[in-house]
Protein backbone atom coordinates (compact mmCIF):
# COMPACT_ATOMS: atom_id res chain seq x y z
CA UNK A 1 0.00 0.00 0.00
CA UNK A 2 3.27 2.52 -0.35
CA UNK A 3 5.87 2.83 2.32
CA UNK A 4 4.29 5.39 4.14
CA UNK A 5 1.50 3.53 5.01
CA UNK A 6 1.30 2.26 8.70
CA UNK A 7 -0.11 -1.20 9.31
CA UNK A 8 -2.84 0.91 11.45
CA UNK A 9 -3.44 2.67 8.59
CA UNK A 10 -3.75 -0.08 6.79
CA UNK A 11 -6.35 -1.59 9.00
CA UNK A 12 -8.36 1.87 8.51
CA UNK A 13 -8.31 1.53 4.61
CA UNK A 14 -9.19 -2.09 4.23
CA UNK A 15 -11.97 -1.62 6.63
CA UNK A 16 -13.65 1.32 4.52
CA UNK A 17 -13.32 -0.19 1.45
CA UNK A 18 -15.08 -3.45 2.60
CA UNK A 19 -17.82 -1.15 4.11
CA UNK A 20 -18.19 0.36 0.29
CA UNK A 21 -17.80 -3.10 -1.57
CA UNK A 22 -20.32 -4.49 0.87
CA UNK A 23 -22.83 -1.86 0.48
CA UNK A 24 -24.20 0.08 -2.09
CA UNK A 25 -24.25 3.11 0.08
CA UNK A 26 -22.80 4.01 3.59
CA UNK A 27 -23.87 7.19 6.29
CA UNK A 28 -20.95 8.69 6.58
CA UNK A 29 -21.04 8.63 10.22
CA UNK A 30 -21.02 4.73 10.01
CA UNK A 31 -18.23 4.84 7.92
CA UNK A 32 -16.25 6.40 10.12
CA UNK A 33 -17.18 4.19 12.99
CA UNK A 34 -16.35 1.11 10.86
CA UNK A 35 -12.85 2.36 9.70
CA UNK A 36 -11.76 2.65 13.55
CA UNK A 37 -10.24 6.35 12.75
CA UNK A 38 -10.09 8.08 15.58
CA UNK A 39 -11.16 11.43 14.47
CA UNK A 40 -12.45 13.08 11.48
CA UNK A 41 -9.37 14.32 10.05
CA UNK A 42 -8.11 11.25 10.07
CA UNK A 43 -10.84 9.63 8.47
CA UNK A 44 -10.63 12.08 5.37
CA UNK A 45 -7.19 11.60 5.12
CA UNK A 46 -8.04 7.63 4.78
CA UNK A 47 -10.70 8.58 2.07
CA UNK A 48 -7.83 11.35 0.27
CA UNK A 49 -5.21 8.71 0.34
CA UNK A 50 -7.91 5.87 -1.55
CA UNK A 51 -8.63 8.52 -3.98
CA UNK A 52 -5.32 9.68 -4.88
CA UNK A 53 -2.75 6.71 -4.17
CA UNK A 54 -5.29 4.23 -5.52
CA UNK A 55 -7.45 5.87 -7.96
CA UNK A 56 -10.61 4.75 -6.00
CA UNK A 57 -13.50 6.58 -6.77
CA UNK A 58 -15.09 7.44 -3.55
CA UNK A 59 -18.42 9.97 -4.31
CA UNK A 60 -19.76 11.49 -1.15
CA UNK A 61 -23.28 12.42 -1.38
CA UNK A 62 -24.07 15.86 1.01
CA UNK A 63 -27.63 15.22 1.08
CA UNK A 64 -27.22 12.34 2.24
CA UNK A 65 -24.23 12.20 4.08
CA UNK A 66 -23.39 8.98 2.62
CA UNK A 67 -20.37 7.41 0.19
CA UNK A 68 -20.65 5.13 -2.48
CA UNK A 69 -17.94 3.51 -4.44
CA UNK A 70 -17.95 4.59 -7.97
CA UNK A 71 -14.92 2.04 -9.08
CA UNK A 72 -11.85 0.70 -6.61
CA UNK A 73 -8.88 1.94 -8.40
CA UNK A 74 -5.92 -0.75 -7.70
CA UNK A 75 -6.87 -0.90 -4.13
CA UNK A 76 -7.32 -4.94 -3.04
CA UNK A 77 -9.02 -4.95 -0.10
CA UNK A 78 -7.96 -8.52 2.77
CA UNK A 79 -10.80 -10.46 4.31
CA UNK A 80 -10.71 -12.84 6.77
CA UNK A 81 -11.35 -16.50 5.59
CA UNK A 82 -12.41 -19.64 7.67
CA UNK A 83 -11.07 -23.28 7.05
CA UNK A 84 -14.46 -24.18 5.98
CA UNK A 85 -13.83 -21.35 3.26
CA UNK A 86 -11.02 -22.37 2.37
CA UNK A 87 -11.60 -25.86 1.94
CA UNK A 88 -15.07 -25.17 -0.06
CA UNK A 89 -13.00 -22.64 -1.99
CA UNK A 90 -10.29 -25.74 -3.06
CA UNK A 91 -13.01 -27.95 -3.74
CA UNK A 92 -14.53 -25.88 -6.39
CA UNK A 93 -11.00 -25.11 -7.88
CA UNK A 94 -10.83 -28.70 -8.14
CA UNK A 95 -13.93 -29.47 -9.50
CA UNK A 96 -14.10 -26.64 -12.38
CA UNK A 97 -10.46 -27.78 -13.46
CA UNK A 98 -12.10 -31.00 -13.71
CA UNK A 99 -15.56 -30.01 -15.44
CA UNK A 100 -13.73 -27.12 -17.54
CA UNK A 101 -10.64 -28.78 -19.00
CA UNK A 102 -9.64 -25.82 -20.78
CA UNK A 103 -9.13 -23.93 -17.18
CA UNK A 104 -7.07 -26.37 -15.22
CA UNK A 105 -3.69 -24.38 -15.94
CA UNK A 106 -5.44 -21.28 -14.31
CA UNK A 107 -7.03 -22.85 -11.65
CA UNK A 108 -3.66 -24.36 -10.20
CA UNK A 109 -1.85 -20.82 -10.52
CA UNK A 110 -5.08 -19.19 -8.48
CA UNK A 111 -4.67 -22.08 -5.83
CA UNK A 112 -0.70 -21.38 -5.92
CA UNK A 113 -1.58 -17.18 -5.22
CA UNK A 114 -4.24 -18.25 -2.35
CA UNK A 115 -1.65 -20.51 -0.18
CA UNK A 116 0.92 -17.85 -0.55
CA UNK A 117 -1.27 -15.76 1.60
CA UNK A 118 -2.60 -18.57 3.65
CA UNK A 119 -1.62 -19.69 7.14
CA UNK A 120 0.69 -22.70 6.05
CA UNK A 121 -1.88 -24.81 7.83
CA UNK A 122 -4.92 -23.94 6.65
CA UNK A 123 -3.28 -24.10 3.25
CA UNK A 124 -2.31 -28.21 4.05
CA UNK A 125 -6.35 -28.67 4.99
CA UNK A 126 -7.34 -26.98 1.57
CA UNK A 127 -5.01 -29.12 -0.39
CA UNK A 128 -6.35 -32.13 1.52
CA UNK A 129 -10.31 -31.72 1.06
CA UNK A 130 -9.01 -30.58 -3.29
CA UNK A 131 -6.96 -34.17 -3.06
CA UNK A 132 -10.51 -35.60 -1.94
CA UNK A 133 -12.50 -33.97 -4.07
CA UNK A 134 -12.22 -36.52 -7.09
CA UNK A 135 -14.84 -36.13 -9.73
CA UNK A 136 -14.75 -39.76 -11.42
CA UNK A 137 -16.99 -38.24 -14.42
CA UNK A 138 -15.63 -38.39 -18.19
CA UNK A 139 -15.57 -35.12 -19.64
CA UNK A 140 -15.92 -34.28 -23.29
CA UNK A 141 -13.92 -32.05 -24.87
CA UNK A 142 -15.08 -28.39 -24.81
CA UNK A 143 -13.66 -25.03 -26.98
CA UNK A 144 -13.02 -22.25 -24.95
CA UNK A 145 -14.09 -19.59 -27.23
CA UNK A 146 -17.90 -21.00 -27.73
CA UNK A 147 -18.35 -21.65 -24.12
CA UNK A 148 -17.33 -18.52 -23.14
CA UNK A 149 -19.03 -16.41 -26.09
CA UNK A 150 -22.42 -18.44 -24.90
CA UNK A 151 -21.65 -17.80 -21.52
CA UNK A 152 -21.61 -13.65 -22.03
CA UNK A 153 -24.82 -14.01 -24.71
CA UNK A 154 -27.08 -15.87 -22.10
CA UNK A 155 -25.77 -12.70 -19.77
CA UNK A 156 -26.59 -10.00 -22.46
CA UNK A 157 -29.44 -11.96 -23.64
CA UNK A 158 -28.41 -12.11 -27.23
CA UNK A 159 -29.01 -14.70 -29.97
CA UNK A 160 -25.65 -16.54 -31.00
CA UNK A 161 -25.27 -17.72 -34.67
CA UNK A 162 -24.31 -21.67 -34.62
CA UNK A 163 -22.92 -24.33 -37.48
CA UNK A 164 -23.82 -27.43 -36.03
CA UNK A 165 -22.49 -30.61 -36.75
CA UNK A 166 -24.97 -32.76 -36.69
CA UNK A 167 -27.60 -30.25 -38.48
CA UNK A 168 -28.24 -30.55 -41.58
CA UNK A 169 -28.63 -26.48 -42.21
CA UNK A 170 -26.02 -24.10 -42.97
CA UNK A 171 -26.39 -22.45 -39.81
CA UNK A 172 -28.82 -22.05 -36.59
CA UNK A 173 -29.86 -18.32 -34.75
CA UNK A 174 -30.49 -19.37 -31.38
CA UNK A 175 -31.49 -17.26 -28.45
CA UNK A 176 -29.51 -18.89 -25.54
CA UNK A 177 -31.04 -20.25 -21.94
CA UNK A 178 -28.40 -21.85 -20.30
CA UNK A 179 -25.76 -24.17 -20.13
CA UNK A 180 -25.78 -27.27 -18.29
CA UNK A 181 -23.66 -30.69 -17.33
CA UNK A 182 -25.40 -34.16 -17.80
CA UNK A 183 -24.16 -37.37 -18.26
CA UNK A 184 -20.63 -36.57 -19.63
CA UNK A 185 -21.80 -33.89 -21.75
CA UNK A 186 -22.03 -30.05 -21.68
CA UNK A 187 -25.36 -29.01 -23.35
CA UNK A 188 -27.09 -25.52 -24.46
CA UNK A 189 -30.72 -25.12 -23.90
CA UNK A 190 -31.89 -22.62 -26.32
CA UNK A 191 -34.65 -21.93 -29.43
CA UNK A 192 -34.99 -20.67 -32.85
CA UNK A 193 -37.69 -20.37 -35.13
CA UNK A 194 -38.30 -24.25 -35.67
CA UNK A 195 -38.29 -25.01 -31.57
CA UNK A 196 -39.71 -22.06 -29.94
CA UNK A 197 -40.33 -24.31 -26.88
CA UNK A 198 -36.71 -24.84 -26.41
CA UNK A 199 -34.06 -27.51 -27.98
CA UNK A 200 -30.89 -28.89 -26.58
CA UNK A 201 -27.46 -28.36 -28.30
CA UNK A 202 -24.77 -30.52 -27.16
CA UNK A 203 -21.57 -28.07 -26.77
CA UNK A 204 -19.45 -31.00 -29.12
CA UNK A 205 -21.21 -30.53 -31.76
CA UNK A 206 -21.53 -26.90 -32.62
CA UNK A 207 -18.71 -25.79 -35.13
CA UNK A 208 -18.68 -22.55 -34.45
CA UNK A 209 -20.29 -19.74 -32.76
CA UNK A 210 -20.91 -16.09 -33.93
CA UNK A 211 -23.06 -13.82 -31.32
CA UNK A 212 -25.60 -12.14 -33.25
CA UNK A 213 -28.66 -9.89 -32.20
CA UNK A 214 -30.22 -8.25 -28.89
CA UNK A 215 -33.25 -7.15 -30.42
CA UNK A 216 -34.53 -10.92 -31.54
CA UNK A 217 -33.61 -12.63 -28.52
CA UNK A 218 -36.48 -14.62 -27.00
CA UNK A 219 -37.34 -15.32 -23.67
CA UNK A 220 -37.18 -18.61 -21.93
CA UNK A 221 -41.15 -19.83 -20.95
CA UNK A 222 -40.10 -20.16 -17.56
CA UNK A 223 -37.86 -18.33 -15.25
CA UNK A 224 -35.42 -19.09 -12.90
CA UNK A 225 -33.73 -22.32 -12.31
CA UNK A 226 -34.01 -24.50 -15.47
CA UNK A 227 -31.58 -27.17 -14.97
CA UNK A 228 -30.90 -28.09 -11.19
CA UNK A 229 -31.24 -31.36 -11.41
CA UNK A 230 -30.88 -34.98 -12.93
CA UNK A 231 -34.08 -35.06 -14.53
CA UNK A 232 -34.72 -31.36 -15.03
CA UNK A 233 -33.30 -30.29 -18.23
CA UNK A 234 -35.75 -28.22 -20.77
CA UNK A 235 -39.12 -28.24 -18.74
CA UNK A 236 -41.12 -29.01 -22.49
CA UNK A 237 -44.15 -28.18 -23.30
CA UNK A 238 -46.37 -30.10 -20.71
CA UNK A 239 -45.93 -31.98 -17.52
CA UNK A 240 -45.70 -36.08 -16.61
CA UNK A 241 -46.22 -37.80 -13.66
CA UNK A 242 -43.65 -40.18 -13.31
CA UNK A 243 -43.38 -43.08 -11.31
CA UNK A 244 -40.45 -46.17 -11.05
CA UNK A 245 -40.16 -49.17 -8.94
CA UNK A 246 -36.71 -49.40 -7.44
CA UNK A 247 -35.66 -52.90 -6.49
CA UNK A 248 -32.77 -53.61 -4.09
CA UNK A 249 -29.74 -52.96 -4.06
CA UNK A 250 -30.82 -49.56 -5.63
CA UNK A 251 -33.77 -48.82 -3.57
CA UNK A 252 -31.53 -48.59 -0.49
CA UNK A 253 -29.29 -45.71 -1.74
CA UNK A 254 -31.81 -43.70 -4.36
CA UNK A 255 -33.42 -41.83 -1.47
CA UNK A 256 -30.01 -40.33 -0.48
CA UNK A 257 -29.60 -38.36 -3.80
CA UNK A 258 -31.84 -35.74 -5.48
CA UNK A 259 -32.96 -36.92 -8.72
CA UNK A 260 -35.91 -34.02 -9.60
CA UNK A 261 -36.67 -31.10 -7.21
CA UNK A 262 -40.47 -32.72 -7.23
CA UNK A 263 -38.93 -36.22 -5.98
CA UNK A 264 -41.26 -38.17 -3.72
CA UNK A 265 -40.05 -41.52 -2.50
CA UNK A 266 -42.37 -44.27 -1.22
CA UNK A 267 -41.35 -47.35 0.51
CA UNK A 268 -43.71 -50.66 -0.77
CA UNK A 269 -42.01 -53.13 1.23
CA UNK A 270 -38.72 -53.88 3.29
CA UNK A 271 -36.38 -53.50 0.28
CA UNK A 272 -38.53 -51.75 -2.78
CA UNK A 273 -39.48 -48.28 -3.27
CA UNK A 274 -41.57 -46.17 -5.53
CA UNK A 275 -39.94 -42.92 -6.79
CA UNK A 276 -42.28 -40.16 -8.09
CA UNK A 277 -41.54 -36.72 -10.00
CA UNK A 278 -43.62 -34.33 -12.01
CA UNK A 279 -41.28 -33.74 -14.83
CA UNK A 280 -41.65 -31.68 -18.51
CA UNK A 281 -42.09 -33.49 -21.66
CA UNK A 282 -38.62 -33.46 -22.82
CA UNK A 283 -36.84 -34.78 -19.50
CA UNK A 284 -38.64 -38.00 -20.44
CA UNK A 285 -35.57 -39.15 -22.68
CA UNK A 286 -33.17 -38.09 -19.85
CA UNK A 287 -35.45 -40.64 -16.70
CA UNK A 288 -35.87 -43.54 -20.05
CA UNK A 289 -31.82 -43.03 -20.03
CA UNK A 290 -31.48 -43.15 -16.35
CA UNK A 291 -33.75 -46.25 -16.14
CA UNK A 292 -31.62 -48.32 -18.71
CA UNK A 293 -28.53 -47.09 -16.87
CA UNK A 294 -29.45 -48.60 -13.55
CA UNK A 295 -31.67 -51.85 -15.54
CA UNK A 296 -32.70 -54.27 -14.13
CA UNK A 297 -33.47 -52.75 -10.86
CA UNK A 298 -35.36 -49.48 -12.31
CA UNK A 299 -38.62 -50.33 -13.70
CA UNK A 300 -40.84 -47.93 -15.22
CA UNK A 301 -44.45 -47.91 -14.20
CA UNK A 302 -46.33 -44.45 -15.40
CA UNK A 303 -46.39 -42.67 -17.97
CA UNK A 304 -47.10 -45.03 -21.06
CA UNK A 305 -44.89 -42.49 -22.85
CA UNK A 306 -42.27 -43.33 -20.62
CA UNK A 307 -42.36 -47.25 -20.61
CA UNK A 308 -42.87 -47.36 -24.34
CA UNK A 309 -39.63 -45.15 -24.29
CA UNK A 310 -37.58 -47.84 -22.34
CA UNK A 311 -39.55 -50.41 -24.17
CA UNK A 312 -38.21 -48.79 -27.65
CA UNK A 313 -34.49 -49.01 -26.12
CA UNK A 314 -34.40 -52.06 -25.13
CA UNK A 315 -35.84 -53.44 -28.61
CA UNK A 316 -32.89 -51.01 -30.25
CA UNK A 317 -30.66 -52.29 -28.17
CA UNK A 318 -31.52 -56.47 -28.71
CA UNK A 319 -31.38 -55.12 -32.83
CA UNK A 320 -28.22 -53.96 -32.54
CA UNK A 321 -26.75 -56.43 -30.47
CA UNK A 322 -27.83 -59.16 -32.99
CA UNK A 323 -26.50 -57.30 -35.98
CA UNK A 324 -23.35 -57.19 -34.19
CA UNK A 325 -23.42 -60.70 -33.49
CA UNK A 326 -24.67 -61.47 -37.10
CA UNK A 327 -21.53 -59.47 -38.30
CA UNK A 328 -19.04 -60.98 -36.48
CA UNK A 329 -20.04 -64.51 -37.99
CA UNK A 330 -20.30 -63.90 -41.22
CA UNK A 331 -16.52 -62.12 -41.02
CA UNK A 332 -15.66 -65.39 -39.08
CA UNK A 333 -17.22 -67.52 -41.73
CA UNK A 334 -15.38 -65.34 -44.37
CA UNK A 335 -11.71 -66.01 -42.89
CA UNK A 336 -12.41 -69.49 -43.10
Amino acid sequence: MGKSTSSARAVRLNNIMRQLLFHREVDGDALMEASCANTRRTFERDLQFLRTEHCANIVYDPWKKSYRLENRGSFVPTFPVSEREVMGLMAGIRMAAHVLPYLKDEMTSLWSRIKAVLPEELAQKGEAIGEASVLALPITSLDPRIFESLVESIRTKRTVRLVCSTVETDDLIVSPWELFFQGDYWYLWGSHDDRPEGYTYPLHEIKSLIVWDRDNYATPPDEGILCSACWTGPPGTSQHQVSILVLPPLSSVVNATLWHPTQRITRLSRDAVLLEATVGSNALETVARWIMARAPLAVPQSPERLVNKVERMLCGLRRNMDRDYQDLTDLGEAGD
